[in-house]
């Protein structure tokens, strides 16, 4: 025995109508799925309507009435994929000689240092210490896609989160702030870091610099701009400080160099 609200298995028999009553009964269906397709706003029966006024289908059904779209639209999930997979960017332009006119003018003059260069990932230093005074621009974009270019939406964001949590280390850092305006997402922070330099370990010494650094997530481009720099170095045992770039100009000469490398990104 069935339990009680249960729908009858297919195939069960139904008292027949009384003479007369089909058409009725049908007039009465279709009242009573009109009836519902007002209630639902008219978008979840309005197949069902379709098909019984064709007559119903020809084959047998289990259906009670929900109707199937006849055209389903695809998801939006799965649209959203192939967008993502048709926007991934994999190959770069050479940024090392690229920004050359757009380089602070504390930078200018100095040799560019392309520690890698490759299309999928670009980074260049530009870094000059000395008695006197310090200079350090470094510039990575990174399309992520060095493994599988499926993944390098996803590899970019967690880029971003990791870059973000790394601002946040009160050691080398004095605040961080969330950027609008510039890619998808991007951040800055006051950046306050050494470099050693020396012949050997026991003759290197330790320079401080401080300026910004601007972290920048356009689709799966991340780019990471490290600028600091200082001047009237003065030394005390292996320990050299002097003034810092202060942050605000740091900022926006980094925002500029980024504005720049967004724009060859299309």
């Amino acid at each position: 025995m069935a339990p009680p609200g249960a729908m009858p298995p297919p195939g069960t028999v139904h008292p027949p109508a009384a003479a007369g009553g089909g058409k009725r009964a049908a007039l009465g269906v279709i009242a009573v799925i009109a009836a519902i397709a007002v209630l639902l706003g008219g978008k979840a029966v309005s197949g069902a309507v379709r098909k019984e006024m064709r007559g119903g289908s020809s084959g047998s059904s289990g259906d009670t009435g929900v109707a199937v779209p006849d055209d389903p639209a695809p998801s939006p999930s799965a649209s959203a994929s192939a967008t993502q997979r048709a926007a991934v960017v994999t190959s770069l332009p050479d940024y090392c000689k690229g920004l050359r006119g757009s380089l602070p003018a504390k930078v200018r003059g100095i040799e560019v240092d392309t520690i890698t260069s490759s299309e999928e990932r670009r980074s260049c230093q530009w870094k000059r210490l000395s008695a006197a005074n310090g200079r350090n621009l470094d510039i990575v974009v990174n399309t992520n896609a060095s493994g599988n270019p499926a993944n390098a939406l996803e590899e970019a964001r967690e880029e971003f989160g990791s870059a973000w949590e790394n601002a946040g280390d009160p050691e080398f850092h004095k605040g961080r702030e969330k950027l609008t305006g510039l890619g998808d997402e991007a951040f800055a922070s006051h950046q306050v870091s050494p470099i050693v330099k020396g012949p050997s370990q026991a003759a290197a010494k330790t320079y401080w610099l401080g300026g910004a650094q601007l972290f920048v997530r356009k689709g799966n481009v991340t780019i990471d701009i490290t600028w600091t720099a200082a001047d009237a170095y003065r030394t005390s045992g292996k320990v050299v400080r002097g003034t810092n770039l202060p942050y605000p100009t740091a900022k926006k000469q980094a925002v500029a160099l980024a504005t720049k490398i967004l724009a060859t990104l299309g």
